[in-house]
């Protein structure tokens, strides 16, 4: 059977850039079946590898010591770009979608020394349809894939977004039909802050994420 072209993987799924036969883009498979560029894979390797006393997390972000990374933005250009930065954790996630099933805005509650953190309000003013409120038991209860779709035209945006964590699974929300996937395991990381771009809606999201000890011991990184 012929595969769907509008499913195949053509690029790398953290940078962006497409897949080469030989160099730093070509395929590699990293533990738990995630597959990205050879740059991507050896750089979220050795930052879970990394001894989580040292100082600093490599971005100028304050984040405990630890060391993290982004990954992303999938999605498009939009307008302005926003940056929740660097917390403990992820506690809660507001999402809101516009009549057509695209998505308007994303707000999250983070996890800072045992306090809650509400960030901004990352959003279109207009056209909301239905609201959703994502309460994770935390902090037993960790995501461990981001997937969703991406359309490509006549804009490039982000669609729908789905979340699994290690209880459950999350949406999708927003509508994701006819348009390219994406997923992104969460190899031994952990989300600790949430990134973007917003214009009309949202059009692009992005992580910042930290080595989790926990998350290695998850057994199974696939998003399905």
């Amino acid at each position: 059977m012929a595969s769907d072209p509008k499913t195949v993987v053509l690029s790398c799924h953290i940078c962006q850039k497409a897949w080469t036969d030989l160099g730093f883009h070509h395929i590699c498979r990293l533990p738990g079946g995630y597959l990205c560029c050879e740059s991507c894979g050896s750089q979220l390797l050795h930052h879970r590898n990394l001894d989580t006393n040292k100082e600093g997390c490599g971005k100028g972000n304050d984040c405990g010591g630890e060391k993290s990374l982004e990954v992303g933005c999938w999605g498009g250009n939009g307008d302005s770009s926003w940056d929740d930065g660097i917390y403990d954790g992820i506690r809660e996630i507001m999402l809101q979608v516009s009549w057509k099933g695209n998505l308007r805005s994303i707000q999250v509650v983070y996890d800072k020394d045992g306090r809650r953190v509400i960030s901004q309000f990352h959003r279109s003013p207009e056209g909301i349809h239905k609201s959703y409120h994502i309460i994770l038991d935390y902090p037993t209860e960790y995501i461990t894939c981001v997937s969703g779709h991406v359309s490509l035209y006549p804009i490039h945006r982000i669609r729908s977004i789905e979340f699994k964590t290690n209880k459950r699974m999350l949406g999708p929300y927003g509508v994701g039909h006819s348009v390219t996937p994406f997923n992104f395991p969460l190899v031994g990381m952990r989300i600790v802050g949430f990134k973007g771009r917003s214009g009309e809606q949202l059009e692009a999201i992005g992580l910042h994420l930290s080595m989790d000890s926990a998350a290695m011991k998850t057994e199974n990184c696939s998003c399905s």
